[in-house]
Parts: structure tokens; sequence; C-alpha cells
């Protein structure tokens, strides 16, 4: 390879100059490069130095990005110049702030790269779950977005999240000006993490201890300060102007009054938006720039109506081109807006259109049909569609991360202006920003690249600096200062200390920066991560330790006030108490509660038929609060709306609206968190009831409502209203029923009433039996095994038990004395159709003669409205000698071992436990105990087979065999009472082949949904006829 000395001059570059087996690489393309990458050619293939470049849109910086991966992959050339793949070994990290820019470099880069057989993998919430760790650590470039990298590296640690780190030897920053924005926190974070690595002394031959960084932008007006981040070299940091653009860009920003909200003012700009058209496009193809799906289609209209009413007819904004033939707007275009627009000239593209219809839009624009194209951002970054005239429409949009208008961040601007210009038609181009008129200056300076970037880690150093101690790059003080210090708000802290709250004189010398930011940042910090539990010190109180609550805020991305919220879960929590603590989540603290919106809410708040936890007016109080007074109760009302499927819900105002989708789609993280806390705490109701809490708002829809059959991918919003309206709404309703009846109900043809039979058996668990018997009962610990018994049912004929996927459930088992959770275990239900057994130990009690009381429940893990629960009681004797016998382990995995010298202990027999029903608060009969074999009732499945049958014989003849085939005939066996252990040792020998058989028959107790208690309404006091649980949410 040659050295450095080599590349030199000031000559244009060619393809030629690479090794042979990387020229394919640009096969096709080009054979020379431009005058960007000539002159950066030397530092990007022919050196290893950190690497910023500040060049205009299209200028060719993602050129140098692949010079730059070329480079690394160099280290695989042997001597003679053969090409080796290195497999894996030798990685790229590509980082980009948006999704569709990763999609893009990844497609892009797939085809460039295949050529030598580099693997490309897109990491991104769209794909992740699918992917195998044994990919990511295979594949050579590794394309993903700043909050995935630093996810992943903290939720996946255990399970190969940082394996990989080694392997990288080159990280590519794109947009790299997004250090300036709210997300910026998050890829500083990531970077210094990765500079940590590289300093790691036991790492000295892996490719990451000779880490590179290349960051490229648009505009970097302060371009040395990323530059001394990154530890480049003076000679490596490269500024270009707008000279290295093919074609001349003007640009113009117009202001304009606002309106009273940014929603108004959107619309108003769709007004004048025609004007700027008019003015400068000089009938030439025009890009429209708007915020929302939404706002594109209005957009599209009012320049199509405006055009039809000023001008007679497309043609003549289309400056002589021909309209399009009716049969290409008819045929190749399904969406009826779209057509109509598209017959005057005007078109519109976003992610609301299917593939076809953006796909003929595309295709139309750049032959130059249509003449103006309406857009969201995202156009700017995932298709290559230039046009003379770009005009962005308003500057701000929806973020949902903030939930409120926010402006463009400079990246995004920079990006659509840069599609102003076609190289192959014109020598020139003109951007337009439409703006509020107090903007039109901040505008006007990130244009001239005047406005410097500032690091935003500031904002979430306390959330970062948990992760890294959850990590373990950060194991003291002195390590969190040297972690500090890699950051680029150390950097920018020394060139504008006043913006990150300094003084000047305080920051001098860097023994005084290190030791003020140590006391004022770091030390503060610190103090309050240990006050509320998340990390600890060490025995000698100098090593910084993560504490539980501390890694589930680092796994599920949590702001530290989220997780202190948390932590104040109170004891036997019900769902609208951890609907509150999501509610108060600093998440959503951009959500606002607006005057305008207090009456639309106190109305829906007050509907009974609307929700189905509503905001009451205390803790103590069943009464309805009169008028909602804060955010939390906004977004109270807004989930519980969402979720009750009201028709109130389609009639919110669009911010209402995007506000709840918001909120939908970031509940779940932390619903998920508030789930795995309540089982760090050994809660009973506060798990089952966050588990429940955390698929209803995945599904939208709350458990026990008629519209829980949406879950099904057949079902629509229409089709299960049909459904409710004829009580087929709930799972277990809709599971009884004939195909033939569910078509005829839903008026939809033949085999689709087999087809959601098909579906159903995907989601519904097996119906099983509960059967408890103790096992060992002495001083210290009372153990008894719970078995799980499939009841095989017509409705699962033909299929496994979980269906065609891998149904994930959980078992819980606590107590009803203490709401202590006893045991939780989470498999696939298709791991063993005969059922499961699962070992309990709690404590002992002092009275070994009183009678527990338990709960068991099989929860599914993501399907609303199919659990089943079971309460039963347990009589705890002492431990009588003769029983005593070794216990071979249970076939299922155990909560806890038992001793290898556990004994059984026999207690009365009992029948199944009475009905405890949802918000009562009846005691439980102690005192009645069963009685002979000879006398036994039959079971509560025997009354409820009897109740079926009277269903039955009111039913159509058809339906009745079908019902009766749905019903197990276990359920209508009367089981006699089993023998008492003494008794049962006089008839057969003692052998351990079936100790645990007789255990079982001495405790054996069986439990159906339908007529057992909840797990999740443990917590309630309220009136039967309510539909609270329990307490509503605290103050």
């Amino acid at each position: 390879m040659r050295t450095e000395a080599e590349w030199s001059g000031d000559r244009v570059r060619g393809v030629d100059e690479l090794p042979e087996p990387f020229q394919g690489v640009f096969e096709g393309s080009f054979r020379y490069f431009n005058s960007l990458q000539s002159e950066t050619f030397d530092q990007a293939f022919g050196a290893d130095d950190s690497l910023v470049i500040s060049g205009p849109t299209g200028s060719g910086k993602t050129v140098v990005m692949e010079l730059a991966i070329l480079r690394l992959l160099s280290q695989s050339l042997t001597l003679d110049g053969t090409w080796i793949p290195p497999k894996g070994k030798l990685k790229t990290i590509y980082v980009a702030p948006l999704k569709a820019l990763v999609q893009e470099k990844r497609s892009d880069w797939a085809c460039r790269f295949g050529v030598l057989g580099i693997s490309c993998e897109e990491v991104s919430g769209d794909n992740f779950a699918e992917m195998s760790w044994s990919k990511i650590h295979e594949a050579d470039i590794i394309l993903t977005t700043p909050e995935k990298l630093d996810s992943v590296t903290r939720k996946y640690k255990d399970r190969g999240g940082l394996g990989y780190f080694a392997d990288i030897g080159l990280v590519l920053l794109d947009e790299v000006h997004v250090l300036n924005s709210n997300r910026g926190a998050a890829l500083e974070a990531v970077v210094s993490r990765l500079k940590m690595l590289s300093r790691i002394q036991a790492l000295g031959t892996s490719p990451i201890h000779h880490l590179r960084f290349v960051a490229v932008s648009a505009t970097i007006p302060n371009a040395d300060d990323i530059g001394r981040w990154l530890s480049a070299p003076p000679h490596a940091v490269k500024v270009f102007g707008e000279e290295m653009r093919r074609v001349k860009l003007n640009t113009y920003v117009r202001g304009y009054q606002p309106a009273k909200n940014d929603f108004l003012f959107d619309r108003r700009l769709s007004d004048h938006v025609v004007a700027n058209i008019e003015s400068f496009s000089n009938g030439k193809p025009v890009l429209v720039f708007c915020a929302t799906r939404k706002g594109t289609v209005d957009a599209a209209g009012k320049i199509a109506k405006h055009m039809e009413e000023k001008r007679g007819t497309a043609k003549r904004l289309a400056s002589g081109q021909q309209m399009l033939p009716d049969e290409i707007q008819t045929n190749a275009v399904h969406n009826k807006q779209l057509q109509e627009t598209l017959r005057h000239g005007v078109g519109f593209h976003s992610a609301g259109l299917d593939s076809a219809d953006r796909a003929v839009v595309e295709s139309l624009f750049l032959n130059r049909k249509v003449k103006v194209l309406c857009a969201t951002s995202t156009l700017a970054y995932g298709v290559n569609l230039p046009a003379y005239l770009v005009v962005i429409m308003g500057t701000k949009f929806y973020d949902h991360q903030s939930s409120k208008y926010v402006e463009y961040d400079v990246s995004d601007c920079l990006q659509m202006i840069g599609r102003a210009g076609r190289p192959q038609f014109e020598s020139s181009a003109v951007a337009v920003i439409m703006t509020e008129k107090s903007y039109v200056a901040r505008y006007q300076n990130l244009l001239a690249g005047a406005e410097a970037i500032e690091s935003q880690l500031l904002n979430s150093l306390a959330e970062h600096l948990n992760a890294e101690i959850v990590l373990g790059t950060v194991t003291d003080i002195a390590s969190a200062v040297d972690w500090l210090k890699n950051s680029y708000l150390y950097v920018r802290i020394r060139k504008n200390p006043p913006f990150y709250g300094l003084r000047s004189k305080e920051i001098q010398e860097d023994r005084l920066l290190d030791r003020r930011l140590q006391e004022t940042l770091l030390l503060k910090i610190i103090k309050d991560l240990a006050k509320h539990g998340m990390i600890s010190a060490d025995s000698d109180g100098f090593g910084l330790l993560s504490a539980e609550p501390g890694k589930l805020m680092a796994n599920f991305y949590l702001r530290f006030r989220t997780m202190q919220n948390i932590t104040l879960m109170p004891s036997r929590a019900s769902i609208p108490d951890l609907l509150m603590i999501v509610c108060l989540s600093e998440e959503f603290s951009g959500i606002r509660l607006r005057r305008g919106e207090k009456k639309t809410l106190n109305s829906i708040n007050h509907d009974p038929s609307a929700l189905m936890y509503h905001v009451l007016k205390d803790s103590h109080s069943e009464k309805v609060k009169e008028r909602i007074t804060s955010s939390a109760e906004k977004i109270f009302i807004l989930v519980s709306l969402a979720l009750s499927g009201h028709v109130a819900g389609n009639q919110l105002e669009p911010t209402l609206r995007q506000e709840s989708d918001h909120i939908l789609q970031q509940a779940p993280r932390i619903a998920h968190c508030l789930e795995k806390y309540a089982m760090l705490q050994q809660s009973l109701a506060a798990t089952a009831n966050a588990i429940k809490l955390r698929k209803c708002i995945k599904a939208r829809v709350w458990d026990g409502r008629n519209s829980e059959c949406k879950q099904l991918p057949s079902i629509t919003k229409q089709l299960s209203e049909r459904l409710a309206d004829h009580n087929c709404g709930t799972l277990n309703q809709l599971v009884l029923q004939d195909p033939r009846k569910i078509e005829a109900v839903t008026k939809r043809s033949y085999p689709f009433g087999n087809t959601i039979q098909s579906e159903l058996a995907e989601l519904m668990l097996p119906t099983v039996e509960f059967e408890a018997a103790v096992v060992q009962a002495n001083g210290t610990s009372i153990t008894f095994v719970l078995k799980l018994l499939v009841v095989k049912s017509d409705c699962f004929a033909g299929t496994s038990i979980s269906g065609k996927h891998d149904h994930r459930a959980h078992v819980l088992v606590g107590s009803l004395d203490d709401d202590q959770l006893l045991l939780h275990e989470t498999f696939s239900v298709s791991e063993r159709e005969c059922g499961w057994d699962f070992t309990v130990r709690t404590k002992a009690i002092e009275d070994q003669g009183k009678r527990l009381g338990f709960v068991a429940a099989l929860m599914s893990d993501s399907v609303v409205g199919v659990d089943q629960t079971t309460q039963f009681h347990l009589d705890i004797m002492h431990t009588v000698p003769s029983c005593t016998r070794q216990i071979p382990p249970p076939s299922i995995k155990e909560a806890t071992q038992l001793p290898p010298d556990a004994s059984m202990a026999p207690s009365t027999s009992m029948k199944p436990t009475k009905r405890v029903f949802a918000n009562s608060a009846r005691p439980i009969d102690q005192t009645k105990k069963s009685p002979p074999a000879k006398q036994a009732k039959p079971s509560m499945f025997a009354v409820l087979a009897e109740k079926q049958a009277t269903l039955l014989r009111a039913t159509r003849g058809h339906e009745k065999s079908r019902l009766r085939r749905a019903l197990h005939p276990a359920y209508a066996e009367e089981k006699s009472e089993p023998t008492p252990c003494s008794e049962m040792q006089k008839d057969r020998p003692l052998d351990e082949s079936n100790v645990y058989k007789q255990a079982s028959e001495e405790q054996h107790l069986t439990g159906k949904t339908c007529e057992n208690v909840d797990p999740c309404n443990l917590t309630s006091s309220a009136s039967p006829t309510k539909q609270f649980v329990g307490s509503i949410f605290f103050s």
C-alpha cells in the first residue's frame, strides 16, 4: 500500500488509483472523483487519522465515507494485492439521525460493497427484534441511529450488546450537526463510550484500539471543535463552501404573521405557497415540503384548485407540457385524492400512500409530467427527486418525542434545501423557506453557517452517566471525570462557558475546570442517583456500583424523573395507579393541558360509556373529578379513551389525536419497566396489573371490553363493532361461535369464519386446570407444587396449542394474605402440551394449622382477554413422619430446588374455592371442609357444563353440536375427595415413583378462569357495581 506521502498534489484523482479489488465499488458510477473528493482523498484513503468534513448537500461527502471504509478494509489485502473478506473482524458503524437515511445508505452500500463480499446490516426499531446477534457479529457494516445504538448496547449488554465493539475500527457520523438538537445527547454519549473503550489496554490488539471517526455535515460553523472532540488533526478538518455545488443555489427566507397555534399557521401557509411558486418556479419542477402527511394532501389540493381557477388548466402551469392521459390517472393510481390532483399537474408523496402509488408519483415527477410535488421531509432523505425550486412550507413539525411543535433540525433544513438543483438540466436553483417573522433572522444565519453547534448532553447527564455505570465504563469518580472529558460537552464548555452556566474565570486552567465539573455536575448527579437507589457505592466508598432500579432505567431508556416515580409505586397498585405513574412520566413533559381542550376532556371524563377508568376526585373517592387540572390527567383520559374504543376518540381535534398516538407509542416501554420493578418488589397485584396494562396499551384495548376481537388480523374496527353488537366482541365469546354465524354477523362470505377460527387458535391460551399439593412443611418454609393441566378442547383441533407462533405466557403465584409474589415464570406454551409443574416455596407461619390462601394465574404476554386465574387454599399441618419420603423433582423448571430430605405434609382435602368476584372484599370462608368422598358434590366444572347445556338447549340445532364439542368431558366429571395419606399407605407400598402423584392427590385443587379470582383485582375494596379497581390513583 502507498504511504501518505505518495498521495499528494491538487490534481483530480481517479478511481484507478485505488487497489484493483476496490475499483469495482465505483464501477458504473464515475471514473474520476470530484474536487471535494479529490482534495480529501489523501486524508480519507491515505491515512488513518479521524476526519471532519463540512460541505454543501450534494457535494459528494458520501464518497469520502466510502473511501474511509475502503481504507479500513485494506487491512485485509495481502502483500500481493489479494483481497480476503474480513467476515466481521473489521467493522464499520454508520450513524445517521434518520431511519430513512439509514435505509437509503444500507440499500446503496449493500449493492456497492457486495462485490467485495461485504455484508451490511441495518439495526433499527423495525428489524432489530427479528435480527439475531450472529448477524450483527458477522456484519462488516452496521447502519443505525444514535438512539438505537445507545439502546442496544445498554439493553443487551448481557446478550452480546457490547461483544462486537472490539471489532469496530471505523465510525461514520453522518449529519453530525444533530449534536445541536435534543437528539444530540445520545450521539455524544455513544461516541464518548467508544472513545473510553478504545483506550482500554486489554484491547490493544483489537481494531477498536485504533478507532477512527469520520464526521460529515452540510454546515459546521465550528468544525474545529468537532475535530478536537474526535481527535482529528487540524489538516484533517475540511470546510467547503457553496463553490463546491455543481448548481448555484439562491435562497430566500419569507416571514409571515403567526396564527393562534402552530397547526393553524401551517394551514395558513398553504394559502401563500402558490404565490412563491408563481414567483420563483419559471414553470420548472417544484418540491413543496410539508410538516405532516395531511399537510401534503391539503397543500396539493389547494395548489391544484388555485391553478385551475387562475390558469384554467394544469396544461398552462406545465408550460406547454401535455396533460396526463386519463388512463394513467385512473389505472395506475389508487388514491382518489391523488387522482384528482394529478389531473391538474400536482401530486403528493408521503408514507400514507401505498408503495405502488408512491412509485407512480416518483416516476411522473422525474419524467416532468407532474410539475408540483408536495411531500413530507423524509422524502429529502429517502428518494432522489431533485427540483428547480424547493419550498419549505413551515419550519415547525410535530415532534412525538417532546409532544409539541418544534423547529426543524439544521440537518433537516439543509437536506431539504439540498434537493434544489438539477445538474443535468439547469445551472442554478432556488430554495424558499416560509416561516414566522420572528424566525427569519435565525434561518438567515443558518444558511450563512453562523449558528455554532452546542452540546445537549447536560440536559440528560444523569441518564447517560447512570447508563455508563451500568455498562461498567464508569466505575468510580475518576473514571466519571474521564468519561466527561471525552464528551463534546467538555470541548464546548471551554469555548462557551456562559451557555452551560459557568463563568469564564472558572475554566482558566484545566485543573480548575475538572474540579468545577466534578463538584457541580458529577457529584451532585451521583448523589441524586444514589439517593433514589439507582446506584450505590462499594465498601470503600470510592467505587460506583449499579443497582437494580438503575439497570431498569438504563435498559428501558427512561428519564431519571420517570424512574423516580416508578420507585414510588404503591403496594397492591391497581391498574389506574400504574396508569397514572405512566402519565406522570417525564417522557410526556412536552404535553400541555391547553385551555381550549378542557371542555372536551371534562365531557369525556363524565361520560360513563366513554372510559374504562375515570379521573376521580381523590384516591379515596369514587366520584368523578369535576374539572381536569393537569397534563397527567389529560394523558390519563387520552389513554383510557383510546383503549375503550369509544366513538369520542374519533372526534378529537388533530392535535389531541397526535398526542394520543405519541403516548400510546411510548407508554408500553414505561409500563414494561413498571412490570419489571413490581417483580423486583415481589408484589403480586402490581405485577399482574402491570403485565395487563402493558399489553392493553400495546393492543390498544382494555381487557374485558367488547372490542377485544380487534386483536385478530382480519377484524377491522367496523367488523369488531358488528361482533360487539351481537355479544361476540370478546375473544372468549368469539371462540364459542360457529364459523357460519361469524360470517353472518360480519356480513362476510365463506371462508371468513374459518379464517377467524384459525386466527383465534393463534391467540388463545390452552384452557388449564390448576392443582396444588403440599410437599413440605416445616419450621423454616412451606413448599407446594402447582400443576397446570391442559384441558384439550376442539377449539384447538388441528393446530398446536400455541398456534403457529411462539406464544409466551407468565405463571404468577402469590399469597392472598400479604400480596407477596411467590413465583413468576415466563415460558412458551409450546414447550409442553400436557401441562407444566412449578415448585413454590413460601415463608413459614407461626400457626401451623392456619389455612393459607393463594392466587395462581396463567397470563398471556401479549394477548388481551385470555388470562386464566384461580384462588385456592392449603391447610398446613406439622410434618407426619410416616409420610416422609424423597420427593423427585418436578418435571418442569422449579422456582426453588427441593432439599434432599423434603417430605410431604398431609392436610385436609378441600373442594374448589368459591368464585371471588373482581372488586369484592368478600372474606374467605375458612370454616367449611370438604365432605367425604361418598358425598362428593359436582365440581365447578360440572356446574359450568350444566349451565352450558342449558344454553345449548336454547340454541339452534346446527350450533348445538359445535358448542358441545367446545366443552371438554372433564368439565362435567365429578371428582371424589382423595383418600387420606395414612390410608393410602396401607393399600400400597411406598416408593419414590408414586410419591409425587400421591402428594398431588392429597391436596388436589382445580380452577377455571370464569369462576375464579383475578390477581389484578386483589387491591380493591370498591363496590362490585363500579367499574373501578381499588383506589384509582394517587395525587
